[in-house]
């Protein structure tokens, strides 16, 4: 059995001649080490977009700014609502090399999130809304064509609903803080919620269509940061 094969079927819950692995594509290094892992059976797991993403009626602008002493790239969301703005922090190569990643295989690291009081879940909601995804299955199939039979290829999408609330658009540990906004004001974050639910539900058809074998939602989910209340009401 090839590569692609043995993760094909385990994923499917077939047994495989022999158990596969694999490293992702973004942390891979290239060279003397990787060819001596892929001599010994190692595959390369390649997560590549089904979609492109198109915001209607929204203006995003990127600059840079000092905060507390810090470079960040601050970009703001311009919406009829009022605006919002998230920082970050990026590592030298970020956009260099493999995808988001810099040198050192960090992704950027975000000190201010969109949303910091409640009255910017009505402009954040407004933002979801406008959001159209379109399907673009040429990353896939260009990944899929490179890597023939030594790797999978999966169709990734971002995090679920509520993760990408919790990591993307609120934070936990900043100006807004998604745990005492829900604890407070359930109503309004739960609207968020099922706002963005609704607006990805074209998304993960375009997803299922994809020519990719598996798709894939890496959620970060841990015991730490999620509770079991939301594990149960959120994730499963």
């Amino acid at each position: 059995m090839t590569f692609k094969q043995k993760i094909t079927a385990a994923s499917r819950g077939e047994r495989a001649e022999s158990l596969p692995f694999f490293h992702y594509w973004r942390h891979s290094s290239v060279g003397e080490a990787e060819r001596e892992c892929r001599n010994r059976g190692l595959g390369i797991g390649w997560i590549r977009p089904p979609h492109t993403t198109i915001l209607h009626d929204v203006d995003v602008e990127e600059t840079r700014a000092v905060v507390n002493g810090r470079s960040v790239i601050r970009t703001t969301f311009r919406t009829p609502l009022g605006s919002l703005y998230q920082d970050e922090v990026r590592d030298p190569g970020v956009y260099q090399w493999k995808m988001n990643r810099g040198w050192t295989g960090n992704t950027p690291l975000k000190t201010s999130h969109m949303v910091k009081t409640l009255d910017d879940y009505k402009i954040l909601n407004h933002i979801i809304r406008n959001t159209e995804y379109k399907p673009d299955y040429f990353p896939i199939e260009q990944a899929m064509d490179w890597l023939g039979e030594d790797g999978i290829v999966l169709a990734g999408l971002t995090y679920s609903p509520m993760q990408s609330l919790l990591f993307e658009y609120v934070g936990c540990d900043g100006e807004g803080n998604i745990y005492l906004h829900q604890f407070d004001n359930p109503d309004v974050v739960e609207e968020t919620y099922r706002t963005l639910c609704e607006s990805r539900e074209p998304l993960y058809e375009i997803a299922a269509r994809s020519p990719a074998d598996i798709v894939m939602c890496g959620d970060n989910i841990d015991s730490v940061i999620i509770p079991p209340d939301w594990f149960e009401r959120f994730t499963l």
